[in-house]
C-alpha cells in the first residue's frame, strides 16, 4: 500500500512539473520602444499623463524601479494583472519611462521595454532594454567624475536655488551640442529609426550629454534634472508629444518655472554661446510667440502649478553667453551690433550692476549686408576670451582690464560639408580644454575643424603689457603650491646679474631663492622657482642686483595673482 501512495506521488509531481514546462513554451517575449523623445500615453481617466504624485508609490512603479536600480535582467509583474489587449502594454511603458524620467541616475537603460506575455495577452514578467556597453565600471565611474566637477561650480554656500539653476544650465548648454545627425535628419525629414541606427541611443540619456557631450533634448532633460537633483533643487521632467520635445520644470521661490537648456543651446551648436531665452520661463513666457516659435501642447504633472505669467527678473536675461561666478560676484557681456559691455554683479537681481569695461570690439560675420550676431567667448579664471573684428583672440583680465592679442584667428566663412547648413550659419567658436591648457577656436558649420589652438599663459596679462627695452621686474605669481612665477624684463645684454627672491612670513625671512642671468634673453622673462619643500610664507620680494646699478626690488603678497 504504501508503495502504490509512493508511486501516486511521483506521477503527481511529474504531471506537475509537465505542466510548468509547458506553460514556460507559451511565454512569448515582446519588445516595444519609443522612437520619440516624449513620455507615452496612457489613457486611464484617474491618472493623468505624467502624474508625480501617487504613482510613485504604486507597486508596479515600485518593481520596475528596483529592476533598473539593481540592474535585473528580469522582474515578475503578474500580481498587476497587465494585459496585452486591454492597454497593458500602453500602461507598462508608461511607467517604465516615468521611472527613467523621475530617476536619470538610470543612464544606462533605454527608453522602451521587453515583456514576457501568455498566448491570452496577460502580461507575466518585464525585461529591462539595457545599453550594454554603458553597464561597465568604467561609465560609472565617469558619470561619476563629471557629476562632481559639475557639482563643484556650485559648492558655495551663499548661492541660492535660482543662481544654482542658472549657473548649471549655462553649463550644460557650453558642455553639450545637439546631435548633428538628428538634426539634420529633422531637416530633410528623415526617419528617426534610419537615424538611431547611426547614433545609438545614448544621446538619450543623461550619460550622453554630460560624459560625450552629444545629447537630444531627452538627454540635455534628463541631465539637468540629475545635476539639480543632486545640488536640492526640485526639478521635473515635463514633454509635449505635439512638439516631440522634452525639457524641465524648476521650482523656485515655491513656484515652478520651464526651463528648455535645448532651445537656449544654438542648432548647429556653437561654442562660447548660450541663450537665457528659455530660463526661467512662465507658461505664458514659454509659449512665445506661438506655436511656430513657441512651446505648446505640454502636460504639467499633477500637483504642480506653474506660474502663469510672473518670471524672476534676472540680469542673466541681457546677455546671450554664458555668466560667469567668480568670488561671489557675476561678470556678463551685454553686446549689440559687435560693440560689448562686461558688467559686474553682486546677485542676479542686482540693480545697480558696475560697468567694468566698456565698448569692446566683437568679431560678426556679415552677410548680405547683415551681421550674424551670434558669437563664442570663453571666461576662464579672472579672464574673458573673445575674438575682435579683426579676427584677433583678445585675452581680457578683469582684475586691471589688461589685455593682451594672442593670435589670428583664420577663419572664412563656409557651408558645413554635409551642405545642411550655408556659409550664413558659420561664425567663430571658442571653448577651452581643460586637457591640454588651451583656448581652441572653431567653425560652427564645420565642428571638426579646428581654426587654432593657443596655449594659455600662466603668468598675468599684464607683464606683457611692459616695455620690452627697459630692465624691470613685472611681479611674481604662485602658480601652484610648489611653483612660484617671477616676471623680469630684461634689457641689459650682456650684463651680469642676479634675482634674489626672498620669503617672508609674518615679517620674517623664511628662505632666500638666487638666479642668475645666464639663461635670461632679451624682453621679458618667466621664471620657475621651485618652493617645494619651502616654509610657510605670505610674502614674496624680489630684488635685480647688478654691478652697474642700484637694485631693483618689488614685493608682492603670495596670494596675489594678477
Amino acid at each position: 500500500m504504501k508503495g502504490k501512495i509512493v508511486a501516486v506521488l511521483i506521477l503527481l509531481l511529474v504531471m506537475l512539473s509537465g505542466t510548468a514546462w509547458a506553460v514556460s513554451e507559451c511565454e512569448e517575449l515582446q519588445f516595444i520602444t519609443v522612437q520619440t523623445q516624449v513620455l507615452p500615453k496612457w489613457q486611464k481617466p484617474e491618472l493623468s499623463l505624467q502624474n508625480s504624485g501617487s504613482i510613485q508609490d504604486e507597486p508596479l512603479y515600485q518593481d520596475i524601479l528596483k529592476m533598473f536600480q539593481q540592474r535585473l535582467d528580469r522582474v515578475d509583474i503578474s500580481s498587476h494583472e497587465l494585459n496585452e489587449n486591454n492597454g497593458g502594454k500602453e500602461k507598462l511603458l508608461y511607467y517604465v519611462t516615468k521611472v527613467l524620467y523621475d530617476h536619470p541616475e538610470i543612464y544606462y537603460a533605454r527608453t522602451g521595454i521587453g515583456y514576457y506575455r501568455y498566448p491570452d495577452g496577460r502580461i507575466i514578467s518585464a525585461v529591462p532594454m539595457y545599453i550594454e556597453e554603458l553597464l561597465t565600471d568604467d561609465a560609472q565611474a565617469e558619470m561619476d567624475q563629471n557629476v562632481i566637477e559639475a557639482m563643484e561650480l556650485v559648492a558655495d554656500q551663499g548661492l541660492t536655488d535660482t543662481d544654482k539653476a542658472l549657473i548649471l544650465h549655462d553649463y550644460l548648454v557650453e558642455q553639450v551640442t545637439y546631435n548633428w545627425e538628428v538634426d539634420a535628419a529633422l531637416r530633410k525629414g528623415e526617419s528617426m529609426e534610419e537615424v538611431e541606427k547611426r547614433t545609438g541611443v545614448r544621446i538619450y540619456t543623461a550619460y550622453g550629454a554630460l560624459v560625450e557631450g552629444d545629447a537630444v533634448c531627452q538627454g540635455y532633460a534628463l541631465a539637468y534634472k540629475l545635476l539639480l537633483d543632486r545640488c536640492g533643487v526640485d526639478c521635473k521632467v515635463v514633454s509635449s508629444d505635439r512638439m516631440n520635445h522634452v525639457w524641465n520644470l524648476v521650482e523656485i521661490d515655491r513656484n515652478w518655472y520651464h526651463v528648455d537648456a535645448t532651445w537656449d543651446d544654438p542648432v548647429p551648436d556653437l561654442p562660447g554661446y548660450c541663450g537665457h531665452g528659455n530660463f526661467l520661463r512662465s507658461d505664458e513666457g514659454i509659449k512665445g510667440d506661438g506655436p511656430e516659435r513657441g512651446h505648446y501642447g505640454w502636460t504639467v504633472p499633477d500637483g504642480i502649478t506653474v506660474s502663469p505669467e510672473f518670471e524672476p527678473t534676472g540680469l542673466f536675461r541681457e546677455t546671450n553667453n554664458r555668466m560667469y561666478y567668480n568670488k561671489g560676484s557675476y561678470y556678463y557681456l551685454e553686446s549689440r551690433y559687435g560693440k560689448g559691455n562686461i558688467w559686474k554683479a553682486n546677485s542676479l537681481t542686482d540693480k545697480a550692476p558696475e560697468l567694468v569695461i566698456d565698448e569692446i570690439q566683437l568679431f560678426l560675420h556679415q552677410f548680405d549686408g547683415r551681421y550674424y550676431n551670434q558669437y563664442g567667448i570663453v571666461w576662464h579664471e579672472g579672464m574673458l576670451y573673445y575674438v575682435d573684428k579683426n579676427k584677433n583672440l583678445i585675452c581680457l583680465d578683469l582684475a586691471d582690464q589688461s589685455y593682451a592679442t594672442l593670435g589670428v584667428i583664420p577663419f572664412e566663412a563656409e557651408n558645413s560639408r554635409d551642405n545642411v547648413y550655408s556659409s550664413n550659419y558659420d561664425t567663430i567658436g571658442l571653448y577651452y580644454n581643460s586637457q591640454t591648457g588651451e583656448i581652441v577656436a572653431v567653425s560652427r558649420t564645420r565642428p571638426d575643424m579646428e581654426l587654432a589652438h593657443v596655449q594659455l599663459k600662466e603668468y598675468p596679462v599684464k607683464w606683457d603689457q611692459m616695455d620690452k627695452y627697459t630692465t624691470a621686474l613685472a611681479g611674481c605669481v604662485q602658480r601652484d603650491d610648489a611653483v612660484l612665477l617671477a616676471g623680469l624684463i630684461w634689457a641689459e645684454e650682456g650684463q651680469q646679474a642676479s634675482l634674489m627672491t626672498a620669503f617672508y612670513q609674518e615679517g620674517r625671512m623664511v628662505r632666500v631663492q638666487m638666479c642668475s642671468s645666464a639663461d635670461w634673453t632679451s624682453g621679458l622673462n618667466v621664471l620657475e622657482l621651485d618652493t617645494a619643500g619651502y616654509p610657510a610664507y605670505d610674502r614674496v620680494a624680489l630684488f635685480l642686483l647688478s654691478d652697474s646699478a642700484a637694485p631693483l626690488c618689488g614685493a608682492w603678497q603670495s596670494s596675489i595673482t594678477e
